[in-house]
């Protein structure tokens, strides 16, 4: 019996040894999340303070939109407007503190920490919206220290009065989104799913209906995640009460992206299309497929690394995006290295009137120079972009161009309009097939030709 006693004594040790170690290696496994975070989108997150048992674990999380300028103003007396995140973590390998004992490392439940957020705009908010106090953040930590975290909005329906005596009114069905990062940080995969979402005011109602999306990349060399990925709308719409002709509406839309890598060539595609109507110009049609290949993949690689570095400094967004555009000057030479070349192909603009078609492309021929100006960089370009369109169409876009710059529009618009038509197509600058209206320009390092008519350039 004192052995048994004894060996059950043993095992009960060990297996409190085991949650206390688990909840170690969890909260190792949360910094080192928490750092990727903000590499990857420069959301400075930091922990504030922390409880342990054996059983579980509390951390504080501070979670500011942009990085503070020193680590004192990352304490816990930031500014109140900073958003605070209070992360229980239930030990495994079977956590007993949530109701789900499946086995892993560990199990999160993240709120925002609203006892730590005093500014009364932000408890005015809560308590006209106290849907946004049911909203659920859960991750789940393998084994293997791949993370999938869980956001859910619940069904609202809440009125929230502004400082005007407005109301706005949110309305939504469940909003969903799964994010799912592989061990070592060597993939994403994530989805997204609002079935529905309004929101509603005196001066007009905004709605989107039917929002999905889905992505799935790994981790190629340091910093890459060649993958592919699609978001889609059915629709989307802003109705303004009192002023109607802004107003306007998206449906059918779809994006969808691929990156790839092909040893040390990276390419990248994307597909776009989309309907859309206002009061100006009716209902109109998109759709277009672009490229970008010939990419060289080390290159990229490193850019993004450096600009991932940018991200995790203090800086303001108009800093980080000049000193991405830096690094993106020093590192010209290796990223034109591999000849990249950018297509665009089956561009279909569809008004009421008529329709206007789009190809062309851009490739950039190294020579093992790197060009240090804009006039050297297009030397080493050729480019040809083929237009096709009808009269009518034409000659409405340009009107609603004129309109908006200020200039004169009506039937004298139209005429002169004609007029410069008839022109380019005497000069041969416009060829003419019925009512359709085509052009092709070229760009052949350094001189311009339309129609295979040279261009004189300007000294």
């Amino acid at each position: 019996m004192k052995k048994a006693l004894g060996i059950m004594a043993g095992v009960g040790c060990s297996a409190l040894a085991a949650y206390w170690l688990i909840g170690v290696h969890a909260k190792t496994l949360l910094a080192e999340n928490l750092a990727w975070m903000h590499a990857q989108s420069g959301m400075y997150m930091r922990l504030v303070s922390e409880t342990r048992s054996i059983f579980s674990s509390s951390y504080l999380i501070l979670a500011p939109l942009t990085a503070p300028k020193t680590e004192t103003a990352a304490s816990a007396n930031s500014p109140k407007w900073f958003p605070f995140l209070r992360i229980k973590v239930s030990h495994g390998p079977f956590p007993l503190n949530v109701g789900d004992v499946t086995p892993c490392l560990a199990n999160c439940e993240i709120t925002p920490a609203f006892d730590e957020i005093a500014e009364n705009t932000v408890e005015r908010l809560l308590k006209d919206a106290p849907g946004l106090r049911k909203l659920s953040l859960s991750a789940r930590i393998g084994f293997s220290g791949d993370i999938r975290t869980v956001f859910k909005i619940p069904p609202m329906d809440d009125r929230i009065v502004l400082k005007n005596g407005e109301t706005l009114r949110l309305e939504s069905e469940v909003i969903e989104m799964d994010f799912l990062v592989g061990s070592a940080f060597s993939s994403q995969n994530l989805a997204t799913n609002v079935p529905w979402l309004r929101v509603s005011s005196p001066a007009g109602v905004f709605e989107i209906r039917a929002l999905s999306g889905d992505h799935h990349s790994n981790l190629e060399g340091k910093n890459l995640y060649p993958g592919e990925g699609f978001i889609s709308i059915e629709h989307l719409s802003l109705e303004l009460l009192k002023n109607s002709e802004k107003s306007f509406c998206i449906e059918n839309l779809r994006f969808s992206g691929r990156l790839e890598r092909r040893k040390d060539i990276l390419n990248s595609f994307a597909a776009f299309s989309g309907e859309a109507w206002n009061n100006g110009y009716g209902k109109v049609a998109l759709a277009f497929n672009t490229s970008l290949e010939n990419q060289n993949f080390a290159a990229s690689d490193d850019l993004v690394g450096q600009i991932r570095n940018i991200n995790m400094e203090p800086f303001s967004p108009a800093e980080k995006v000049q000193k991405a555009l830096a690094n993106l000057t020093q590192n010209a030479g290796p990223m034109l290295a591999k000849s990249p070349r950018f297509n665009l192909k089956n561009f279909t603009l569809t008004l009421p009137s008529g329709s206007l078609k789009v190809e062309g492309f851009a490739s950039y021929a190294y020579d093992g120079t790197t060009p240090r100006t804009i006039p050297e960089l297009l030397r080493n370009i050729t480019a040809e972009l083929l237009i096709d369109c009808d009269e009518k169409s034409l000659l409405i876009v340009a009107e609603k161009a004129a309109e908006n710059k200020g200039f004169p529009v009506g039937e004298a618009a139209k005429e002169q309009g004609r007029a410069m038509i008839a022109q380019m197509l005497k000069g041969g600058l416009i060829h003419r097939v019925g009512e359709r209206l085509s052009s092709k320009i070229s760009w052949n390092y350094g001189n311009i030709a339309v129609n295979n008519i040279v261009v004189p350039q300007h000294p």
